[in-house]
């Protein structure tokens, strides 16, 4: 599998400092080859409200990694804060409802 980040999940990657960076980009980088390991150990979840084609990677602490997957490429959508995953779960799950 490949990865590929979108312009968004750039930019915001580009905000975080050094430390924080550089988990999300370790915790991303090993999604290819341990993409059901991470979903067994609860590191990696289906963001929950309807939209099922969304993943959450938790990349640290407080930071989790939106992702796709389709077919032999993982795209990064995006990368937020913990406390943002609830409201994106409601709109997702509004957007997906009608």
């Amino acid at each position: 599998m490949r990865l590929e980040w979108t312009h968004v999940a750039l930019s915001l990657l580009d905000q975080l400092n050094d430390s924080d960076a550089s988990n999300v980009r370790q915790a991303v980088e090993r999604l290819p080859s341990q993409w059901d390991a991470l979903q067994n150990q609860n590191r990696l979840k289906r963001l929950s409200g309807g939209l099922s084609s969304l993943f959450v990677l938790n990349a640290g602490r407080d930071l989790r990694a939106l992702v796709e997957r389709q077919g032999d490429k993982i795209i990064v959508r995006d990368v937020v804060r913990h406390h943002q995953i609830e409201s994106l779960s409601q709109a997702y799950g509004k957007h997906a409802a009608g």
